[in-house]
């Protein structure tokens, strides 16, 4: 199988080295916060970035990875537990996240839970007189929660309180900057799933 980035230099492969033994980032955030106790979500593996941070997109390179746990990464249970389980113990893995023209098959059940992301970047700024100047990037994404009607609101409020969190104000992404705090828009609900979207602002000056 070819590979859609170069192996990794003895440098680049000593900090994925070092980045595994720290643990699953987003373990590690949730330790933090206050979300989550005792162990981590599994097997460590190095998950490659990819350009703008999207699903799909083409990955930057060896230098640009980011240590996540089996269940983060991909949504691989610990033994003997099943996917409600893991979420009770973990929040949502991000495998469980349908991205713009990618396809997706939402989980299956009473109890499943995911995320739903859409993308909509907006006018550019110019901020220089030469063609080369500088210029303003914005725009918001919408990343929704979504869950089997049956559950109750909270199940919904209690993702989106996590995303909020994840996505402060000053986060930075992709050379880009979380320019304000997210907000919950109105829940949206039909026959298959409940929606609780949230925006996120961003924006970011290129030259």
């Amino acid at each position: 199988m070819r590979r859609a980035i170069k192996a990794a230099t003895r440098s680049e492969q000593a900090y994925q080295d070092a980045a595994r033994a720290l643990g699953c980032v987003v373990c590690r955030w949730r330790f933090a916060a206050g979300l989550q106790r005792g162990i981590g979500c599994g097997r460590v593996r190095i998950h490659h970035r990819n350009v703008g941070d999207l699903h799909g997109q083409k990955q930057i390179g060896q230098h640009a990875v980011v240590a996540m746990g089996d269940w983060h990464h991909q949504g691989i249970p610990l033994p003997g537990k099943n996917e409600r389980a893991m979420y009770a113990l973990f929040g949502p893995s991000f495998q469980a996240c349908s991205y713009p023209g990618q396809g997706f098959t939402p989980p299956t059940g009473n109890g499943a839970r995911w995320l739903e992301l859409q993308w909509f970047p907006n006018r550019t700024e110019n901020y220089g007189i030469e063609d080369d100047g500088p210029f303003l990037m914005q725009g918001f994404g919408q990343l929704s929660a979504c869950y089997r009607p049956g559950q109750g609101i909270m199940v919904g409020t209690a993702i989106t309180d996590q995303i909020i969190a994840a996505f402060a104000k000053g986060t930075t992404f992709a050379g880009m900057r979380v320019e304000r705090k997210p907000w919950t828009s109105r829940i949206i609900q039909d026959p298959e799933r409940v929606m609780h979207p949230v925006t996120i602002p961003w924006r970011g000056f290129c030259s």
